[in-house]
């Protein structure tokens, strides 16, 4: 193999090792948000429920001011945006 595809590969492993966190407790995080809360402490751990709490999200609209705080994220960046 030449230098150049070692180095190609490399940085693809190198990229790899440094993303795979983030992907990881992006999913171990949707995984919470679908589960019941008796569920979220369950050894050992469990990704995929076996049903899904989709009143999880219901609950986020219904008990907090989550639109709000969604418009004002997308008014503050959409300002910045066009400001930049």
């Amino acid at each position: 193999m030449s230098s150049r595809l070692l180095n190609k590969i490399g940085l693809f492993f190198a990229a790899l090792v440094l993303v795979s966190p983030a992907i990881l407790f992006f999913l171990w995080m949707i995984s919470l948000s679908l589960k019941f809360e008796i569920d979220n402490g369950a050894y050992p751990p469990i990704l995929i429920p076996e049903r899904f709490a989709w009143s999880n999200y219901a609950k986020v609209f219904e008990e907090n001011n989550f639109l709000l705080y969604l418009w004002n994220s997308v008014l503050v960046t959409g300002t910045a945006t066009l400001l930049a």
